[in-house]
């Protein structure tokens, strides 16, 4: 298993959380 493969499904994952929170929670608060 390589470690680069890890890394960039965590990125994506991270990414995905990251547009779903901001969709959901906009930043102008």
């Amino acid at each position: 298993m390589p470690a680069f493969r890890l890394t960039q499904l965590a990125r994506q994952d991270l990414r995905a959380i990251n547009l779903g929170a901001r969709a959901e929670r906009p930043l102008s608060e």
